[in-house]
């Protein structure tokens, strides 16, 4: 009877600690929202989103394989430039190219999603912030299934508090991006495989197989889910497949195989009709290898810098889990395995992602998230082993270090007097008073997408410098060309039946 009356007492205090948990959220979070114009990633997100659910599931009106082979060999070579590349494509209205080759599942939640706000900016952000809430109530259920006791209920809530006022987190939710929906279907996809790890039930693993192909099918790098899902696999061989000979090794792995490819077929048709996850992991090598700075180009120590100082509770628990499971693993304790999956990819990302320079949220979620998840189970562990009354001041100073430092670290957004104010609409307001709907336009590079989904009648070519501008100009096919700096300014071209275009100096 005690026994029971400790545990429902214990499931109260978690409960209120969800609602109050949430509640600081919902407090918190809307003053951070932005409601600027859709930036230059949005914009297109935006308009692959709104050309519907058929359009964007079956990659209608994308190049083929040949075509796409061939444009891609000219850029490699530098034989067209990337401003007359982007504007070839944007012409022939390349979904796939407006969704920057990922695949389709953020894009059809965000047209899904379109009728329950208010579809303007700051509704479409605010949509972003409802998902990473209720994503993060999904996986404080996956965590609490799957590790029984007062250790799983630890986990449960140290990484609900701690992913869920993530600066990281909160930052990539008001993003128009499929990087929180990939976190999401990757992390699932780590629960599952750690629960048959736990359990050896075979089925919670093709389960981990059909999740790991729902996050390939949002963002590419779900493909290093395979490598770190079969480290997994390779680490517990003796426990999972003791006594197995190699006819079942490869049964186990050609079924495997067969779910994780029925699945992506299934969620995303032309990754594999159309090649068009192939073109995806090509589209992304070319950025990593011709673009200069194509993922930022901050210096990789002062990257690192910013980043740690920018989350630094989360590194802090990374790695004080890091020694926690050094020690676990000498001792042989079972439960040293259980967070593997999550760690693995962890690792598998952070990997991957070392050429990105850029200090993007978006991009140092794909690994920090999978590491708190790691280091909230590890430290469970920890946690659960002192007594009550230390075990929950820790917890608490945990929990509240890292609300502290959210608020710490988004408190410059939430201190605006105006969400970016109106300086953020000068360009689309100025674009507006010069009737510039209908135009053929020369415009900068960096806002042909905004300029695109805001004024989508209007044909709108990039330039990316003066010599390029003046070169374009000179073909007289433009009505004018918009330069931004060092002031907004168009200059309409002289007619081409009359004297030579004037360009903008």
């Amino acid at each position: 009877m005690t026994h029971a009356i400790v545990r429902r007492a214990a499931w109260l205090i978690d409960g209120v600690a969800l609602v109050v948990t949430l509640a600081l959220f919902a407090a918190f979070a809307p003053p951070v929202i932005d409601s600027a114009p859709y930036n230059y990633d949005e914009s297109d997100y935006m308009w692959a989103a709104a050309s519907g659910f058929a359009t964007n599931y079956m990659d209608l009106g994308t190049m083929g394989i040949p075509e796409f082979s061939r444009l891609g060999w000219k850029a490699a070579k530098h034989q067209i430039s990337g401003a007359s590349l982007s504007a070839y494509i944007r012409e022939r209205n390349d979904v796939l190219f407006y969704r920057h080759y990922h695949g389709p599942v953020y894009y059809a939640a965000l047209h899904a999603a379109a009728p329950f706000h208010n579809s303007d900016e700051q509704g479409t952000r605010k949509a972003g912030l409802v998902f990473h809430a209720l994503g993060c109530l999904l996986l404080y259920g996956g965590v609490l299934w799957l590790i029984p006791g007062s250790e799983g209920r630890i986990a449960a809530l140290l990484f609900f508090v701690i992913y869920l006022f993530s600066p990281t987190a909160i930052e990539s939710a008001m993003a128009i991006a499929p990087h929180l929906v990939f976190v999401f279907l990757a992390l699932l996809a780590t629960i599952l495989t750690a629960k048959w790890m736990r359990t050896t039930r075979t089925g919670y693993w093709y389960a981990a197989m059909v999740a790991s192909a729902a996050a390939t099918c949002t963002l590419e790098i779900g493909l290093g889910l395979i490598p770190a899902l079969a480290a997994c696999c390779w680490f517990e061989r003796g426990r999972l497949f003791n006594g197995w000979t190699l006819r079942q090794w490869l049964g186990f792995v050609v079924r495997s195989t067969a779910v994780w490819a029925a699945a992506l077929l299934v969620i995303w048709p032309p990754a594999l009709l159309k090649l068009s996850l192939m073109k995806g992991c090509l589209f992304m090598a070319y950025l990593a290898s011709s673009r200069s700075a194509a993922f930022g180009g901050t210096a990789f120590l002062d990257g690192w810098r910013l980043r740690l100082l920018a989350s630094p509770v989360e590194w802090l628990a990374v790695a004080a889990a890091m020694v926690i499971s050094i020690v676990m693993f000498r001792r042989r304790s079972p439960a040293s395995t259980t967070p593997l999956p999550m760690f693995a990819f962890g690792v598998v990302a952070l990997m991957a992602m070392l050429r990105v320079s850029t200090n993007s949220p978006k991009y140092t979620l794909i690994y920090l998230a999978p590491l708190e998840l790691f280091a909230s189970i590890m430290l469970a562990y920890a946690l659960a082993r002192l007594r009550p009354r230390t075990r929950y001041v820790l917890l608490g100073l945990i929990c509240a270090g890292g609300i502290g430092a959210s608020v710490w670290r988004l408190q410059p957004l939430r201190s605006r007097a105006e969400p970016s104010g109106p300086v953020s609409w000068r360009l689309i307001d100025f674009a507006r008073q010069e009737r510039l709907e209908n135009v053929r336009l020369l415009a900068p590079q960096d806002v042909v997408p905004t300029l695109h989904y805001y004024f989508p009648k209007a044909t709108i070519r990039g330039y990316r410098d003066a010599a390029e501008l003046q070169s374009l100009a000179e073909c007289r096919c433009y009505d004018g060309a918009l330069a931004i700096a060092p002031a907004l300014r168009y200059t309409a071209f002289v007619p081409a039946n009359a004297s030579a275009p004037v360009a903008p100096q």
